[in-house]
């Protein structure tokens, strides 16, 4: 319902519990909104970026992926074609368990700077095989 009331730009992240709230009709569900979020990165994504950041983010992620899969089809002799499947492989593990826990989005702790820092890593490596 809160994606629905603003689906093009979202509610922003601090909105999420205030804009919610009505819909809540039970109190743990109101609590563990408050103090766990969205537990999923596409409701995050939708509901506080709207349509609009979904998208900006989906592209990014698949230009990532894409970037990725290609560099590791074009250098598999080259020296670094181990290190780009391991990053590859990490930026997957996180996407996937992004679906449970929406942690790599407005929040800063380990779990996400890894998860960016291996998605800098996998470009910047992608990049330099051309």
């Amino acid at each position: 319902a809160c994606f629905l009331q603003h689906p093009f730009f979202g509610v922003g992240r601090e909105n999420v519990f205030q804009q919610a709230r009505p819909y809540m009709t039970d109190a743990k569900w109101l609590m563990a909104l408050d103090q766990g979020g969205l537990h999923n990165l596409y409701l995050t994504l939708f509901v506080c970026s709207g349509v609009f950041g979904a998208c900006v983010m989906l592209v990014f992620y698949g230009q990532a992926g894409i970037r990725t899969i290609r560099s590791l089809k074009r250098d598999k002799n080259d020296e670094r074609y181990y290190l780009r499947l391991f990053l590859f492989l990490l930026f997957l593990f996180f996407l996937i368990s992004e679906m449970m826990e929406a942690r790599t989005l407005y929040q800063t702790n380990a779990f996400e700077m890894m998860f960016w820092v291996s998605c800098g890593l996998m470009l910047t490596c992608g990049e330099e095989s051309k």
